[in-house]
């Protein structure tokens, strides 16, 4: 989250999106008095469409843990369900899926993980940084496939510092000195429950369960924002730019800088497995193959209980139809029949996922030097620190943490 609340005063959230219904939960059971606004649905880009088959999922199909999300879900007190271990990962390649980890990324890691860590520079991009250790083809084939499976962009136009703001203001001296402060900084955060988590039902659940903690507090958005004490803007940095462009211009143009990818998701049912995806977590396709298609999730593969019959997940780069997101998976699957689709799901987002690039960087460095000066007005969301709940599920504490420090 970015700038500051005042403590002793309510409250007022503008976005009952999960950041927003998190930040709520966070402060009913902290007493601190808040009020939730919100003009469309809430849950946000998170919404679940109960099928006979399973749920489909609109966007995020699972929450990763760790100590701050396990402690988060405890205390809620909904039932979930733990991803199957040990699924396989493949990487899709013109001949078909292979295996994540291959012989040449063992003997590239063994001959270079001695190697001197280059200098990182303040706009520095994660391609650059590890171009010295994998080269452009593993960098392509690899790393910017498992990136764009989080982030929906490449390792070429994400900034190394957003991706790793655990390696601001350090110098590393080669690769493995920096892999094991890495390893270091997760490990420190790692709880009892290892790996994924869904819900039954799908992530609705989780919206549901949390609405009904705060549903009280929720009321619509009045027809003239104003700016009072203690403004929580809990949308996406678009929609926060038009709350603020009147009373706040200086930080509406900021936040207008951060851009955003247009993601297709389309979830479909099959009776049948797909082959290529058995006993896999899923399959990442690499964007020098010039693919709209960015991965497929196995999701009835993680999550068996939730679903009685096969489920993916496809996600696209850009706004496409359903038959155009069934073409992208037949040129990945040679033998894909769409006749064998048994119920579909396809969900289109214009402002998809916040691209972690360098002008953001820039933009959120401006708006925190913005709000110091403005006491009593936060922006909170999935483009200001990290893009999973899991961050924003840290970031709600932080802000209890500060509150209940002043």
């Amino acid at each position: 989250m970015l700038g500051t609340l005042i403590s002793s005063q309510p409250v007022h959230i503008y976005g009952a999106g999960i950041a927003g219904l998190i930040l709520a939960y966070r402060l009913k059971k902290s007493h601190v008095p808040f009020t939730l606004y919100e003009k469309n649905r809430v849950g946000g880009k998170i919404a679940t469409t109960l099928t006979p088959l399973g749920p489909a999922e609109a966007a995020a199909s699972t929450l990763y843990m760790n100590i701050s999300a396990e402690k988060f879900i405890t205390d809620l007190n909904i039932p979930y369900l733990i991803s199957t271990p040990k699924l396989k990962r493949r990487i899709w390649k013109e001949d078909g899926p292979h295996s994540v980890f291959s012989l040449k990324l063992l003997s590239k890691g063994i001959t270079k993980i001695g190697k001197k860590f280059p200098l990182i520079m303040e706009d520095s991009t994660v391609e650059e940084i590890f171009y010295p250790f994998l080269g452009q083809e593993l960098i392509d084939e690899l790393l910017s496939s498992a990136l764009q499976g989080i982030h929906g962009a490449e390792a070429k136009d994400l900034h190394f510092l957003s991706i790793f703001p655990m390696a601001k203001n350090k110098h590393f001296k080669n690769y493995l000195h920096f892999f094991k402060e890495l390893k270091k900084s997760i490990s420190s955060q790692k709880g009892t429950i290892k790996g994924s988590i869904s819900f039954p039902g799908g992530m609705q659940t989780l919206i549901n369960a949390l609405y009904e903690e705060v549903k009280e507090n929720i009321k619509p958005v009045p027809e003239n924002f104003s700016l009072t004490p203690n403004t929580v803007i809990c949308t996406d940095a678009l929609d926060a730019a038009e709350l603020l462009k009147d009373e706040a211009p200086e930080i509406a143009k900021e936040l207008q800088k951060i851009e955003y990818r247009p993601i297709t998701s389309f979830t479909f049912f099959r009776e049948s497995e797909i082959p290529e995806l058995h006993e896999c977590f899923g399959m990442l396709i690499p964007q020098k193959f010039k693919k709209n298609l960015l991965g497929v999730i196995h999701q009835s593969a993680l999550f068996p209980e939730n679903y009685k019959s096969h489920c993916y997940n496809s996600v696209n780069k850009g706004i496409l139809n359903k038959e155009e997101a069934i073409l992208e998976l037949e040129s990945v699957f040679p033998k894909f029949d769409p006749e064998k689709i048994k119920e579909s799901k396809l969900t289109q987002w214009k402002r998809g996922l916040p691209l972690f690039n360098y002008h953001r960087y820039q933009a959120i460095q401006n708006i925190e030097r913005k709000l110091k000066k403005r006491p009593g007005l936060m922006l909170f969301g999935n483009y200001t620190k990290g893009i999973s709940i899991r961050s924003m599920i840290e970031d709600g504490q932080t802000v209890l943490n500060r509150l209940n420090n002043d």
